[in-house]
C-alpha cells in the first residue's frame, strides 16, 4: 500500500492532505475501490467504473471516471483498461446467450423433422401398392374404379358431377368419329335418309372446334344421326376404325345425359373414357406358335356367338395361366380362370372373393392347416 503525500524536514510540519483519491481494479468481473488518505487507512467504497491515469512527473495519482469507460464504453472501441479484458471475451454474455439460444432453435427444428419423417415412414410401410399394368383401354382404370365402389363407398355427387363434362366428350369424340368414318372406309356407308347429310356437316363443321359448349342443336343432330341405319352400319364397322369402346352405350342415353339435372350413375362413371390417341397393332401368332396348332376343349361351347379366331384365343390364354399354374408342385393349381368385363361389377367382385380365397388357402397352408 503507498501513501499520497509527504512531510516537511524542518519542524516535522505535515503538509497539506490532498484530497482522497480513488482507484479502481477489477476483481472477478467487478471493481473494489479503495480510499487511500493521508494516514494510509483504507476504506470499502460502492464498486464503480472508472479510468486511472498516472502522472510521471509528480507521482500522484488522477482518477478519471465517467460513462467513457466500462464494458459498454470498450464495445465501442474507447480507449480504457477494460477494452483488452472485452477483446478476449470476458465480456461476450450476451453472444454467447444468443448462440446458445440459436442451438436450441436448431434443435427442435431437426426434432420435428425427425418425428416427421418417422410418421410418414409408418404410414408408408402400412400401405400396400397394386401396380397395373396393360396396354391402352385394356380396363386398368377401370379396375381402380371396381374397387372404389366395391370397398370404398363408390363416387361422391361431387365426383359424379365432375364426370359429365368427360361424358359429354365420349358422346361428341364418337359421333364425329363414326359420321367421320363412312366416307373413309372401304367400301363407304351411305346414309338411310340424304338429308340428313346437313347434320353429319353440322358435326364435322361445329362440333370439332374448340371450347365447345354444348348446345341443343348438337343433341338433337346425335340422335337424328344414330337413328340414321347407315350410322348404325358404320358403327357395326368398327373393327375398322379407331372407336372409343364406349360410343354405343352413351349414344343410346343422349336423350337422358343431355337433360340439366342429369347426374350420372355408377356404371356410367365406369363406362365413360378418355379418347387416347395411336395406333398400335401386335400379332399374337409372333409371341405364341403353339397357337396356331391349338384347338378349343370340346367340352365349352361358343354360347356368345364370338368370331372364331376371338373364341379360340379366348380358351388359349386360359389354358396358359392353368398349365403355368400347374407346372410346379404335384399338378395342383390355384388358378381361377374367368372371362370378365372391366364394366361387370358383379363379375369383378368374383374375381376379388378368388383372389381372397387364394391368399387364405397360402396363408392356411404356411401353417400346415391345409
Amino acid at each position: 500500500m503507498s501513501k499520497v503525500g509527504s512531510a516537511s524536514a524542518a519542524g516535522g510540519v505535515r503538509a497539506p492532505t490532498p484530497p482522497p483519491a480513488q482507484i479502481q481494479t477489477p476483481s472477478h468481473g467487478r471493481a473494489a475501490a479503495r480510499t487511500l488518505d493521508s494516514a494510509g487507512g483504507a476504506a470499502l467504497a460502492r464498486p464503480s467504473f472508472a479510468r486511472v491515469s498516472q502522472c510521471r512527473t509528480s507521482g500522484t495519482a488522477t482518477v478519471a471516471s465517467g460513462p467513457e469507460c466500462g464494458p459498454v464504453a470498450a464495445d465501442k472501441g474507447a480507449d480504457c483498461w477494460w477494452s483488452p479484458l472485452a477483446a478476449m471475451g470476458c465480456f461476450g454474455n450476451r453472444d454467447a446467450a444468443a448462440a446458445s439460444e440459436d442451438i436450441r432453435s436448431q434443435k427442435r427444428i431437426n426434432d420435428h423433422i425427425n418425428r416427421q419423417l418417422a410418421k410418414e415412414k409408418q404410414v408408408y410401410r402400412a400401405t400396400h401398392r397394386l401396380l397395373l399394368l396393360g396396354a391402352g383401354e385394356s380396363g386398368k382404370s377401370t379396375i381402380v374404379k371396381q374397387m372404389r365402389i366395391l370397398h370404398v363407398n363408390g363416387f361422391s355427387e361431387r365426383e359424379k358431377k365432375q364426370k359429365i363434362e368427360d361424358i359429354k366428350k365420349n358422346i361428341r369424340d364418337a359421333i364425329i368419329t363414326i359420321s367421320g368414318a363412312m366416307s373413309t372406309l372401304s367400301p363407304p356407308v351411305q346414309l338411310e335418309k340424304p338429308e340428313n347429310q346437313a347434320r353429319v356437316d353440322w358435326i364435322q363443321d361445329c362440333a370439332t372446334g374448340p371450347d365447345f359448349d354444348y348446345p341443343p342443336e348438337f343433341y338433337e343432330h346425335t340422335e337424328a344421326l344414330w337413328k340414321d341405319r347407315g350410322v348404325q352400319a358404320t358403327y357395326d364397322r368398327s373393327n375398322e376404325y379407331q372407336l372409343i369402346d364406349c360410343a354405343k352405350y352413351f349414344l343410346d342415353q343422349v336423350s337422358v345425359i343431355k337433360q340439366p339435372n342429369y347426374t350420372p350413375t355408377e356404371q356410367d362413371i365406369l363406362r365413360c373414357r378418355v379418347l387416347t390417341s395411336g395406333i398400335f397393332e401386335t400379332l399374337f401368332q409372333e409371341y405364341f406358335a403353339e397357337f396356331a396348332r391349338y384347338t378349343p376343349p370340346q367340352d365349352v361351347a361358343n354360347d356368345a356367338n364370338e368370331p372364331p379366331e376371338v373364341f379360340r384365343a379366348k380358351y388359349f390364354i386360359r389354358d396358359e395361366f392353368l398349365r403355368i399354374s400347374t407346372a410346379s408342385g404335384e399338378g395342383k393349381h390355384y388358378c381361377y380362370p374367368h372371362f370378365t368385363c372391366a364394366v361387370d361389377t358383379e363379375n369383378i367382385k368374383r374375381v376379388f372373393n378368388d383372389c381372397r380365397d387364394i391368399i387364405q388357402r397360402m396363408h392356411l397352408r404356411q401353417y400346415e392347416l391345409l
